[in-house]
């Protein structure tokens, strides 16, 4: 498991507690994330899902490509991709929530759906690249602290619409050209270009 992984999960769950975790309890609690993560998958991904995350985190293609490879319109990947998201948010939430141990760590943040919404795509990258995985979701979500000041803003604009990208920002964080796009925009937004 790579440190920027780590990075994204400490920064999206663990700003917020107060209590300080070392780096072999992340190691054990971004473990334990991930088996739920599978486990969600297996239980709730169709087939057309688990051929989108392939596309999407092993080829590392963008959402009109991956439409074009499976013969569907772009709107309906993105609302494929939305909805697979959004189930496994939901899910590793009330998970955490039910596991007194994980509960007990991430307590400032299972009432948060943003952070799992933020930090899923993470863990999916992580899971189908393996341990050279790169995180552009630490990439970005670093980048938009420097504009917004706090990692909830940041956040919430990450995760939601955006009209200058056409698309929510975390969305866009699946190839160097989406990443730069998002960080095209947050510069705009930081000289005022962009409201």
């Amino acid at each position: 498991m790579q440190r920027a992984e780590m990075e994204v999960i400490r920064d999206v769950f663990l700003t917020a507690t107060a209590t300080s975790i070392d780096y072999v309890e992340l190691t054990k609690l971004v473990a334990k994330l991930h088996e739920l993560v599978t486990e969600i998958l297996n239980e709730n991904a169709s087939e057309i899902d688990q051929k989108i995350l392939v596309l999407h985190y092993d080829r590392r293609m963008r959402f009109s490509e991956i439409a074009a490879e499976m013969g569907m319109t772009e709107s309906l990947t993105r609302r494929k991709w939305a909805r697979l998201i959004e189930t496994i948010s939901e899910r590793l939430q009330t998970r955490v929530r039910s596991d007194q141990q994980l509960a007990s760590v991430l307590s400032s943040t299972t009432e948060n759906p943003n952070a799992f919404r933020f930090a899923v795509p993470t863990l999916l990258s992580a899971q189908s690249t393996g341990p050279e995985t790169n995180s552009p979701e630490l990439d970005i979500l670093k980048r938009a602290v420097e504009t917004f000041g706090s990692h909830g803003e940041a956040v919430r604009w990450l995760l939601d619409d955006c009209p200058a990208l056409n698309s929510k920002p975390i969305d866009l964080a699946i190839d160097p050209r989406g990443v730069q796009n998002v960080k095209d925009v947050l510069g705009c937004i930081d000289h005022g270009m962009i409201f």
